[in-house]
């Protein structure tokens, strides 16, 4: 005869906490300082956010700090915050801050120019003010502010831990760690232009921010945890990054996976089969630097988190809560073949595919070319990122295209060593390394390639040259500032110009037709809308938007993605509301292979509606 069991009694709220702590990889002897680093749109604030809750639930006392431009800390917690330290009211032991990266560096900006205003030209200074414009610039400023909030007793001293959602850039880290950066503040460089150090405003002694520098690369006091969605796009982005933060010397590295589909829900052939199985096949082969590491994966949620409790639900895995009821909504829009006819009825021109990483420029790029070609246009596709169209299977065996790919390593290398060779002559060692960091950053590799793609403009006049690659604003401006220099000292010498500058001719809008590629998510639009503006100041507006990957244009079947689907909807709005040209793609089940798949992307066909 058996005996009885007794039945189990229930898992109590500080039992579920602890189970949910132990389960993520990353707070494993956790250190005093976790900082999270990633691509955008992996989740980072939000899991930031979930972590500290769950910490501080805890009894941990706990620090979130915000560095992140495209998240509002308030909104999550649906609490007032700002930038001092904030008591969380709906999580005792919890406190926060915001420092926005963008209004950080406009006062660190302003900071260093103030002294100089009066005493230098008008060409000097506003040369001067655009160099400050970079996102080195943001990234030094925010160091400023955390190195002053980690060496303030009353702010380090009475927490356990302190959260950040977004990490210093590897060559930042880099970058402050070499003496010559320190002691510089203002020179003429040896293009002519004048140069300031963007150490200039730092207020701390340097001591401080050596101390700052020693934390972040301790692994008993620091570890930072890439965080990434299961897509190969951003798995090959954050690879980079893990590899870089190693250089830079900071290895106590932990891996989040984020947005996994738990069971494939749909028969073998749908949209939501298709999302299931290339993660698995993404989860498979992670790549060398990222393999390794400890990892975590989180599940996909039914909705964007919001308030405490569903911060720290983005733990659960297996319970959600009920799916909300999804909205029969389709985005009625001009598809990506009404686009690629404008582009055709407006005749020869550069067609530059303008966005941020792994949003899908390269295979984007390659359709509009090759239906440009087939309407019986003479098109040239330069390409930036030759793996990319190398996975596309297009050759330029196909009538009327011409396929150029531009390496941007080499295209960097040649840089650097022509910067060092001529530049970098006359420096002291220190001062070269300096230099040789500087070229490491990434507006050496936006200046190389825009260089080597400049070179192919002229072609534009009389064909269709098709682009993956755009720099930012801030980037072209610089570059121009040297032509400018150049023009100058040209002039002064009597020679007579007869050519357009590569910005000028970018700046052309009868012959520059700038499309901006994005995805249908928040984090994805506002980075947009940042490039955008950027891009104005540099003279060059948008002639159209493409909104790649929808879900809700794909009709995706299980009812945790069709939520995601209706939560486009407003986003589509806001696109609508800003421009009268844009298209969106859909999410496709499988990657476009060849021409012939890449064609069908800008077959001409009557819109979906949710009925069919």
């Amino acid at each position: 005869m058996t005996a009885a069991r007794m039945p189990r009694a229930p898992k109590t709220e500080a039992e579920r906490l602890r189970d949910a702590a132990a389960a993520l990889a990353y707070l494993k002897d956790a250190p005093k300082h976790l900082v999270f680093t990633g691509p955008v749109g992996a989740g980072k604030t939000s899991i930031a956010s979930g972590t500290a809750v769950l910490l501080a639930r805890l009894g941990k006392r706990v620090l979130l700090v915000s560095m992140d431009p495209d998240m509002n800390l308030a909104e999550l917690f649906n609490e007032p915050i700002g930038s001092s330290v904030t008591p969380i009211q709906s999580v005792p032991g919890l406190s926060a801050l915001e420092l926005n990266p963008r209004k950080t560096a406009d006062l660190y900006r302003k900071k260093v120019l103030r002294p100089m205003k009066g005493f230098l030209s008008e060409t000097t200074f506003a040369a001067i003010t655009e160099q400050l414009f970079g996102t080195d610039t943001e990234e030094i400023a925010c160091f400023d502010r955390f190195t002053a909030l980690r060496t303030d007793p009353r702010i380090e001293g009475p927490f356990d831990h302190v959260i950040l959602d977004t990490a210093p850039s590897a060559h930042t880290i880099r970058y402050l760690g070499i003496p010559a950066a320190w002691n510089q503040f203002f020179e003429r460089r040896p293009d002519g232009q004048a140069s300031i150090a963007l150490t200039a405003g730092l207020g701390q002694s340097r001591a401080l921010y050596d101390e700052t520098l020693r934390t972040l690369k301790d692994p008993q006091s620091t570890r930072l945890i890439l965080t990434a969605t299961l897509s190969r796009g951003p798995i090959r982005e954050t690879a980079r990054l893990a590899e870089e933060y190693a250089d830079a010397g900071l290895r106590n590295l932990s891996l989040v996976l984020n947005a996994e589909m738990e069971k494939a829900s749909g028969e073998e052939g749908t949209l939501d089969a298709a999302v299931f199985r290339r993660q698995r096949q993404v989860l498979r082969s992670l790549p060398k630097a990222l393999s390794a590491l400890p990892r975590t994966v989180l599940p996909l949620q039914s909705r964007r988190a919001a308030g405490a409790d569903a911060l720290q639900g983005i733990f659960r895995w297996g319970t959600r809560p009920p799916e909300p009821k999804p909205t029969a909504w389709y985005p009625s829009t001009k598809t990506l073949a009404t686009l690629v006819r404008e582009l055709h009825d407006a005749g020869p021109g550069l067609i530059l595919l303008v966005g941020k990483r792994s949003v899908g420029k390269t295979t984007l790029a390659a359709a509009i070319a090759l239906r440009l070609a087939a309407l019986g246009g003479d098109v040239h596709l330069v390409t930036t990122d030759p793996a990319a169209l190398k996975a596309s299977g297009i050759r330029d065996t196909v009538p009327g295209l011409e396929v150029t790919a531009v390496d941007p390593r080499k295209e960097t290398g040649r840089y650097r060593a022509l910067t060092l060779r001529t530049a970098g002559r006359s420096m002291k060692e220190d001062e070269k390394a300096l230099l040789e960091e500087d070229l490491r950053g990434p507006w050496a590799e936006e200046t190389a390639v825009f260089y080597a793609v400049s070179r192919y403009f002229r072609e534009a006049e009389t064909r269709f040259l098709v682009m993956d690659t755009a720099p930012e604003g801030h980037t072209l401006l610089l570059i121009d500032a040297a032509d400018t220099y150049h023009r100058a000292a040209a002039n002064r010498l009597g020679i007579e110009r007869t050519f357009r500058t590569p910005l000028e001719f970018l700046q052309e809008p009868a012959l520059t037709r700038a499309i901006f590629v994005t995805r249908a998510e928040p984090s994805a639009l506002r980075e947009t809308k940042f490039l955008k503006d950027d891009l104005r100041r540099a003279g060059i507006a948008p002639w159209a938007y493409i909104v790649n990957g929808s879900l809700a244009a794909a009709g995706p079947m299980s009812p945790i993605l069709k939520t995601w689907a209706a939560a486009e909807e407003p986003l589509f709005t806001r696109v609508a509301a800003n421009t009268r040209r844009y298209a969106v793609v859909p999410l496709e089940s499988e990657k476009p292979i060849g021409a012939e798949q890449l064609l069908k992307l800008t077959e001409e066909e009557e819109p979906q509606t949710p009925e069919d």
